[in-house]
């Protein structure tokens, strides 16, 4: 019967997803094609909110209401389709760990084979995890290369994950940085003028560079484009309100994704599963944030 339901959940979601655009406000939202024969690999940034015993625990109901799908099972559905996919937001307790492994098992079993890269715990307040997801049918994980930035364990206080992946065919490595800065309130703008300071920490070909940076492009862009010469390929509100105003539900462009100038972007979008599952309340048991991706290719 659980078979069953997360089969709904799959039918629903194509068609939501992949058979019309979605026009939400004033923004038009893109939804990603996993289509084999697109060219490119596929990478999302993705805020799990609080990734841990509630994703394990809790169900999301579905627009019908007659059935509810677990929410790492419908997380898995929505993710299934990129090559990897940056988390934020990891419990560093066991059932951080317990998430994982779960979106793990759910992910193999939607028919691509899955592997993951697991930060350590970060040193500041507000401690948490990162993880990156992978399809080990076209990257191996480096595993020995891959660590929080250890240089600004003092500057930052959830210093990034630095995910370092090698492309099967070719043999080229891609340097993922995924940072979660802290939140608006608590000058998060200090702690960019502390990436600024060691951008020679940081790889400088094959880049990506994403996360939840509690500020909007503007403010990012004076690091990420102007110190290190990246580009950024987001200027909308992929955070969510806690109640849906006159239709508008979104709240701040606090997600972000940079790359460098050797990697050539095909394509981008926002993959908004609030207008999938529905309801705001449920869309919410998955995250807070939306999912930012791009299409790409290594030059």
């Amino acid at each position: 019967m659980k078979n069953f339901k997360f089969a709904v959940f799959l039918v629903l979601f194509s068609l939501l997803t992949f058979g019309c655009n979605h026009t939400s406000g004033e923004e038009k939202i893109s939804k990603v094609n996993i289509e084999e024969n697109k060219s490119g690999f596929t990478y999302a940034q993705f805020n799990a909110l609080k990734y841990g015993e509630s994703k394990v625990k809790s169900t999301i109901k579905m627009p019908n209401k007659s059935s509810e799908i677990p929410t790492i099972e419908a997380m898995a559905g929505l993710l299934k389709g990129f090559d990897i996919i940056s988390i934020q937001e990891v419990s560093t307790g066991p059932w951080g760990g317990k998430a994982v492994t779960k979106l793990l098992d759910s992910l193999n079993m939607l028919g691509a084979p899955w592997d993951y890269l697991l930060s350590d715990p970060t040193q500041g307040p507000g401690t948490e995890r990162f993880v990156t997801f992978f399809r080990k049918d076209k990257f191996d994980g480096i595993h020995n290369k891959s660590a929080l930035l250890s240089e600004l364990d003092s500057g930052v206080n959830r210093e990034p994950f630095h995910s370092v992946l090698k492309e099967k065919k070719t043999g080229k490595y891609i340097h993922i940085y995924s940072f979660h800065l802290q939140p608006k309130g608590k000058d998060p703008k200090s702690e960019l003028q502390a990436i600024a300071n060691v951008s020679d920490a940081f790889e400088k070909q094959n880049v990506i560079v994403s996360g939840d940076f509690n500020l909007g492009h503007k403010d990012t862009d004076v690091v990420f484009e102007k110190v290190f010469g990246f580009t950024h390929h987001f200027e909308e509100k992929t955070s969510l309100k806690t109640k849906v105003v006159k239709g508008n539900y979104k709240l701040k462009e606090y997600d972000n994704i940079y790359t460098s100038t050797d990697i050539k972007v095909l394509d981008r979008g926002v993959l908004d599963f609030v207008s999938i599952v529905g309801n705001l309340d449920e869309a919410r048991k998955i995250s807070d944030h939306l999912i930012p991706w791009i299409r790409f290719e290594l030059k």
